[in-house]
């Protein structure tokens, strides 16, 4: 586990408060690309180069949001150096406002203008409320019960969200286009009922313990207004799609960013420092380089024979995330099979168990970790499983 690699499922919260910002961001993980067609969308002037030269100032961390029915503080103004946040990364490679398409790989294009029904503690990796207040599994583990939070309003007047809008985005989630990371997921829910505008029972066809983080940050449910689809349909989600997060949609420059702006009074208190946010895609190591090298960008993910370079001209600081972050599982040969099986083949040599424990036991993990992972980074009985997630066993 790499834990100096900026969390997919958390990245927003590193940008809008919970870490001190400086010029650099590294993550160190690759993104598969996912094919999909790009959507029509309001174009958004460029920002000029000087407008972002200004060294970023530091971010102070709100407490996160334990109590089922809380009452959110808003922190007080801070004073932004820059306007915009420009962030430089390579994390999406499909661009597309419909949220059943992307993998969560890309999916850090909606993280800052939509949000989940459960959110998760950056420092701890504790499941607490976010859209929804409190939720509760049935106990044959087929149902589970969410009651939403009251009072949430969309973006662009598009009104509160409500259970409606819920079964609305399910329903976006289990199109037969949907090619999402958890759309098989949401495919098994056999029915939803609703109880009333601010409670909702998805009733699956098996039993399905890990609900709790597939509707948190580490999944895809991110609801979008019913209303919004009612009036403008799939065009109106392509253009300026309405979410309910800290920052909404201001539009894009395909093949090049998306740009976000600040909500003025969020409903749970957040309030980013900067008033834009700008994701801007670039691919290439090297080009995220040169746009930190030259200020273009006050954050970038780059790999690690980047980051040293980065840090030793001066251009800022390496920030590390709190939680283990990239998962690396080496298979030998794939997928095996028993005798037996039309498939199996004595000839192959790593359907021998022996052989593939041989291989096992000569990998020098010491030294991937110290050489690849610059010494940062541990070994997991259980690829992507580790102490603070729910369901850990200390026994491993």
């Amino acid at each position: 586990m790499d834990r100096n690699a900026g969390k997919n499922l958390n990245w927003t919260n590193w940008v809008i408060g919970l870490v001190a910002v400086a010029s650099l961001l590294t993550i160190a993980c690759g993104a598969a690309a996912t094919a999909t067609p790009p959507p029509t969308n309001t174009p958004v002037p460029a920002r000029a180069p000087a407008a972002i030269a200004t060294p970023i100032p530091a971010v102070a961390t709100p407490t996160p949001r334990a109590a089922a029915t809380p009452t959110a503080t808003p922190p007080p103004p801070a004073v932004a150096k820059v306007a915009r946040l420009i962030y430089a990364t390579a994390i999406v490679p499909s661009e597309t406002n419909r949220m059943w398409l992307p993998t969560l790989s890309d999916r850090a294009q909606h993280d800052p203008f939509l949000e989940t029904l459960i959110d998760m503690d950056v420092r701890t990796g504790t499941l607490v409320p976010r859209l929804a207040d409190k939720w509760e599994m049935s106990p044959d583990g087929k149902s589970w019960t969410f009651s939403l939070h009251k009072g949430v309003p969309f973006h662009f007047g598009f009104g509160e969200f409500t259970a409606k809008d819920v079964v609305h985005t399910h329903s976006q989630m289990v199109r037969d286009d949907a090619t999402s990371t958890f759309s098989s997921f949401w495919k098994g829910t056999e029915k939803l009922e609703v109880v009333d505008d601010h409670q909702i029972v998805f009733r699956m066809k098996n039993p399905a313990v890990t609900m709790p983080f597939v509707a948190s940050r580490g999944g895809d449910m991110m609801p979008v207004s019913k209303a919004q689809w009612d009036k403008e349909g799939i065009d109106g989600l392509d253009k300026k799609p309405a979410g309910t997060g800290s920052y909404q949609y201001a539009g894009r420059r395909l093949g090049e960013a998306i740009v976000l702006e600040r909500v003025e009074k969020h409903w749970r208190g957040e309030s980013p420092e900067f008033k834009e946010l700008e994701l801007r895609w670039a691919r290439e190591d090297a080009t995220r380089l040169a746009l930190l090298l030259s200020q273009e960008a006050h954050l970038a993910d780059l790999p690690r024979d980047l980051q040293e370079q980065a840090v030793k001209r001066g251009v800022g600081k390496l920030l590390s995330s709190v939680l283990p972050s990239v998962h690396l599982a080496i298979y030998f040969g794939g997928q095996y099979h028993t005798k037996g099986d039309p498939k199996f083949k004595a000839d192959v040599a790593w359907n021998d168990k022996r052989v593939r424990q041989a291989m096992n036991m000569a990998i020098n993990r010491k030294e991937l970790r110290d050489a690849p992972f610059k010494g940062m980074g541990g070994p997991v009985y259980v690829t992507g499983f580790y102490p603070s997630l729910e369901g850990w066993d200390p026994s491993w």
